[in-house]
Parts: C-alpha cells; structure tokens; sequence
C-alpha cells in the first residue's frame, strides 16, 4: 500500500478529523493484521462470552471499589453481581476476595481524587495525507487512551499495580506470562511522558525521572497452594525503555493502524502465528473456503455496541 503520510502533534481534537483510540490492546493485536481487522474495523466479538472475561470482571470491580474506599462489603457486595452465575466461579471469587491484603493508598491525580481506574485520554498526532490506491485524502488524529488499575506511590517510586486472573497451577509460570507485558510497558510510557495531564506535580516529577516501576498482582484461581493472590517483581523504566516504546507505537501506527482504517486495504488472513490456538477468528480465518468463511462469521459473531475505530470522544 503506498500512502503519502503527514503528521504534527496536538494537544486537542479537531471536529475535522476523524479520531482513532489507541490502547494496549490494539498494540497486542498487531501480531495479526485479520485480528485487528475484524475487532477494530468491524467492532465483532464473539457471540457467546465465556465465563473467565466475566470472572476477571467481577474481580476487578472488586479490586476498584476496595482500592477507593476499603469498604470490602460494599465491594463483594458489586463483585458478585457481575460474576458467573455458577456455584464454582461464586466459591473461587469469595475466596480470592476474602484473602485479599489491603493495597497502598492510590496516589492523587491533579483535581484530588484517587488513582484508580483512571481513565487517560491523549490526543497525540494528526495524520493527514493521500492513499494513492483510490487518490482519497485521509485526516486521523491518533488518541493515546489507557485505565490503569491502580497507582500508587510507594518510598518516592511511583507503582503501577495491575490485576491479572490466571489458571496456571504453577506460581512461576502465571509470573513468566508477565515478565515483560507490552500493557504494562505501554502505561508506564504514558506516565512517564504524559504524567503531568493527570497526576499532582510532585508525583509526575517522580515518573519522569523515571523513578517508575510496574507490578502485577495475580489472582490464581488454582494454583499448587490453592486459590492466592500473587505479587510480582518490580519492573522498571528507563530512556531506553521509553525511546523503544514511541518507536513501537510509531511504527504500529502508520504501518498498521492507518492503513487500517483504507478503504484500499486487504487484511492478511492465515498468517499463522503463535496466538492462532487461542484467537476468537481462528475458525473463520482457516476456514476451508470463502462460504464457510461467511458460515461461521454470522453464526459465531456480533457486533458491539460501538467500533474502537468509531469513537467519538464524547463516547469516551
């Protein structure tokens, strides 16, 4: 595909252009340009959910409301109302809830309140140009967008907490699975260069000295010691970290994500990758023919309410 590309920074969004959120998420499908395709562009998503999303929900509304007031009734009370409607999924959630240590208190963001679940949204870059294909013109402005779980400041190091559920038995493979997790990187990065939109001066000062370190908290639902919470190493950040990042997400952009939204662009299927075992379009995209293909995208699918490429900031 041969586009002409123009790009400046902004700090705002003009009603011109069309905006496209850009999160971790997006950044893990860049393995696969079908993924990307039919969750982005197309919105789709699997019409039956299977119980684990739900459960990581539930256990996250937990988390939240606990690391907001450390009302742990309250807490459980909202975390059951979303969990699985089955006796195993509602003993597993009260036992990983009720051995849960309290966390450090959320550090403040700069109108006061608590950092948690904080919702980042950052224009970053318009990009206009031409698609030389159909000699159409494009303007897309780039929006940063992330909600961490939890941060915090600990000892003057600023802590970036996120909560994961895992089934592996083994305590050092649930912890393997994380030791270097492009999210984590990713939300490290905003706060370190974008800090300052969010957090009190004080604190933003710490993550841009980089005195900055992210942890996972894991939530293993059947480990070889039973259901546990399990914290993981420090991992910090530093220039290096910081410079591979923007040229990561550059890179994502303008090679993935804005010929993307073409109306010239023919997503790649069957490429074959580590992640097809567990990709929601596997069967549709090895299906044996283009029928099939076709089969299997009404019968398995639905559209969500909105598309991430669709959305307005009002929608945010």
């Amino acid at each position: 595909m041969s586009l002409k590309l123009h790009h400046e920074y902004v700090d705002h969004v003009d009603p011109a252009s069309k905006v496209i959120p850009l999160n971790a998420s997006l950044l893990k499908q860049s393995f696969c340009d079908f993924n990307m395709y039919l969750k982005t562009i197309c919105g789709l998503q699997l019409k039956q959910t299977p119980d684990i999303p739900q459960f990581g929900t539930a256990l996250h509304k937990f988390c939240a409301v606990a690391d907001i007031n450390g009302d742990l009734g309250t807490a459980m009370n909202e975390a059951l109302k979303l969990c699985p409607n089955n006796p195993k999924s509602k003993a597993i959630l009260m036992a990983l809830m009720s051995s849960r240590q309290p966390m450090p208190r959320p550090a403040l963001t700069k109108d006061g309140s608590l950092f948690v679940e904080q919702e980042l949204f950052i224009p970053w870059r318009r990009y206009t140009g031409l698609d030389e294909t159909t000699q159409t013109p494009f303007d897309f402005t780039i929006c940063l967008w992330a909600r961490p779980d939890l941060v915090c400041v600990v000892n003057d190091v600023v802590v970036l907490f996120d909560y994961k559920t895992s089934l592996y038995y083994k305590t050092e493979d649930a912890l393997r699975k994380y030791d270097y997790e492009i999210q984590f990187e990713f939300y490290k990065w905003l706060l370190y260069q974008y800090g300052h939109l969010y957090l009190q001066t004080s604190i933003a000062n710490l993550a841009r000295q980089f005195k900055l370190v992210s942890k996972v908290v894991i939530a293993q639902c059947g480990s070889e010691k039973g259901i546990k919470w399990t914290m993981g190493p420090p991992v910090g950040f530093t220039q290096q970290k910081a410079d591979i990042m923007l040229e990561l997400i550059e890179n994502f952009v303008e090679d993935k994500l804005i010929p993307l939204q073409l109306a010239s662009y023919i997503p790649q299927n069957e490429m074959l990758t580590n992640s097809c075992a567990r990709c929601d379009f596997s069967a549709p995209c090895h299906a044996y023919d283009g029928s099939t293909r076709d089969l299997l995208m009404d019968s398995l699918y639905t559209k969500k309410t909105y598309g991430p490429s669709s959305l307005s900031v009002e929608e945010l």
